[in-house]
């Protein structure tokens, strides 16, 4: 066969002379050169033949040493490894919006044995603070940041990362519902204009609201406490509940914890009624469910004051005749019609013969009792929570007669650092501090 194939001839591919190139065609076949090491072939129309090698930007960077991270913004990128004890951090300022940082400038160590504040060198940024509280036996730990305070429950080691960005304190307190350590605030509120017979009060659970119960009309009436807690910026809210339709001598008021539900105990009928609120806490919406427990005449004819466990499923009532606390169980969380008795039973007239008021600690290891003859509040223990059956007297007891006289109710603040305790005959709440030392010891490092 004649006229051979030769080089250079119309569809005949040309000449490929280094090792990696390729044949490309746009009218006619060409060269493709290769490229330099890690390039890759890319598509691209401005090129003669629609090809070129290039170096690739949308690939992963090598991470060239141990611990290197890959990060994107636009692209990816790497985060090279930081220092040791850094710690890799959220940070907008940076590209990658990530960044390895020291947690601290050193680390600082500050040993407690009493009640202070401590305002560690490092005031700003990231910050590593770990609390040992195992030789702590009374007290807690807070750590303010910025103002606000983070509460160490644990009983143990607990560590944490914080970021302050204008300041760090650690502070520790003594042991909360303390009565032998409890002082007089000097601080109290008159609520004569509202109520001549006082029996009973009780707090919104965040200190903002404070109830005040009577038997000069049998209402409920309503204050608001601009400070949480403090007495001294109390005001009347205009606002008040008549519970006359129920009963005529209306002893004592508590509320459900979020606010939707409250109990007013009447002593002419020995029962507790039970109402709803549409808007928690604002008694102005309160209404009556015909709902009601009877507490039975063998057990107590003379019930002044009730409490319930925080969850709702146990009610306790008290009398004025046996001076017996009387335990009871509810099958459905906070509805007293569902209430039976669980056969239990603690006698406090070894300490107050006249009891006007109990108050239970919120984890139930607790009890308080406040007398009218006396005027003093006494402590007592409970070996199992909430089992008012093995409570027993603590030799504790604080006397509030120098500010009360004829004391009928009394309240804590939910942290137990706080005592609120009202009197029959001076119409007004009083104010105490109820916070006792620290025992043990907390350790503490920063950095």
């Amino acid at each position: 066969m004649s006229g051979g194939m030769g080089g250079g001839e119309a569809g005949v591919d040309p000449p490929t002379t280094t090792k990696g190139d390729l044949s490309g065609y746009d009218t006619t076949f060409d060269r493709v050169p290769i490229g330099t090491d890690t390039q890759v072939l890319t598509a691209d129309s401005a090129q003669a033949l629609g090809l070129k090698w290039a170096t690739p930007t949308d690939i992963s960077p090598p991470t060239t040493t141990k611990g290197d991270l890959s990060g994107f913004s636009t692209l990816q990128a790497r985060i090279p490894i930081g220092t040791n004890d850094q710690v890799l951090t959220a940070d907008s300022a940076q590209a990658l919006g990530m960044a390895w940082k020291t947690a601290g400038g050193g680390v600082e160590y500050n040993t407690f044995t009493t009640a202070t504040t401590w305002n560690p060198t490092v005031q700003t940024g990231l910050v590593k603070v770990t609390v040992d509280n195992t030789d702590l036996t009374a007290g807690n730990v807070d750590i303010n940041v910025d103002g606000s305070s983070i509460s160490n429950t644990n009983s143990g080691i607990e560590t944490r990362i914080i970021n302050p960005v204008t300041s760090l304190s650690i502070v520790t307190h003594g042991s909360s519902y303390d009565l032998s350590g409890a002082s007089y605030d000097s601080v109290s509120f008159s609520f004569a204009s509202e109520e001549g017979l006082a029996r009973g009060m009780t707090f919104k659970t965040d200190g903002t609201k404070m109830y005040i119960i009577g038997t000069t009309s049998n209402s409920v009436y309503q204050y608001s406490l601009s400070t949480a807690w403090d007495l001294s910026t109390a005001s009347y809210d205009s606002v008040s509940f008549s519970a006359n339709s129920q009963d005529t001598f209306t002893y004592d008021v508590h509320f459900k914890t979020d606010g939707l539900k409250m109990y007013i105990m009447g002593a002419t009928n020995d029962k507790v009624f039970q109402y709803t609120l549409s808007t928690a806490w604002d008694i102005s919406t309160a209404s009556y469910d015909s709902v009601f427990f009877s507490v039975p005449y063998a057990q107590e004819p003379s019930p002044n004051t009730l409490d319930f466990k925080t969850d709702g499923t146990k009610m306790y009532i008290l009398g004025s005749t046996n001076n017996d606390i009387y335990q009871y169980s509810l099958s459905t969380a906070w509805d007293v019609s569902t209430a039976s008795y669980d056969t239990k039973s603690f006698d406090v007239t070894g300490q107050t013969p006249s009891p006007t008021d109990i108050l239970f600690k919120s984890d139930g290891t607790k009890l308080y009792v406040i007398g009218s003859v006396n005027n003093t509040v006494y402590q007592y223990s409970l070996s199992t929570t909430w089992d008012i059956s093995t409570a027993s007297y603590d030799s504790v007891s604080f006397s509030v007669a120098t500010q009360v006289s004829n004391a009928r109710g009394m309240y804590f603040k939910t942290d137990g650092s706080r005592l609120y305790v009202m009197g029959l005959v001076t119409d007004k709440v009083f104010q105490y501090s109820t916070t006792g030392s620290l025992a043990g010891t907390v350790r503490v490092s920063v950095g």
